[in-house]
């Protein structure tokens, strides 16, 4: 579940807040990866300061993906974005969407290819 939104960075010209959530239960044994993101920030607050001109709020880039979680058999990585630019003086805010995205990584398997097992017809009896 999400946290609550935090309190808003300023108290006019806009500012951000934020919420985020926890992943509870990392998959196992071939189960899927969580997907989604962990951490929103939407725009508040955006009325003009007086005597101030607007500025509208810029996403930054996204990050570089951190290390995965696991080595093989299905892990987690993430990547983050901040805002280069808060909205004031009554600027648009940002659109309200992700600053952090995870991914599945190292998918395959730790032993590589396998076969299940297989029986043979059965053979001739012995005669007692």
């Amino acid at each position: 579940t999400w946290a609550s939104w935090t309190i808003c960075s300023h108290a006019c010209d806009g500012g951000q807040a934020s919420r985020s959530r926890d992943i509870e239960a990392q998959p196992l044994n071939f189960g899927k990866p969580c997907v989604g993101t962990l951490f929103q920030t939407m725009g508040c607050n955006t009325e003009a300061c007086p005597g101030n001109a607007p500025v509208d709020c810029a996403w930054g880039s996204w990050g570089d993906w951190s290390a995965c979680s696991v080595t093989c058999d299905g892990g987690q990585h993430s990547r983050h974005r901040g805002i280069d630019a808060e909205p004031s003086a009554g600027g648009k805010t940002c659109e309200a969407t992700a600053a952090m995205e995870t991914g599945a990584c190292n998918t395959g398997s730790c032993y590589g290819s396998f076969e299940t097992c297989g029986w043979s017809d059965w053979g001739e009896g012995v005669t007692c």
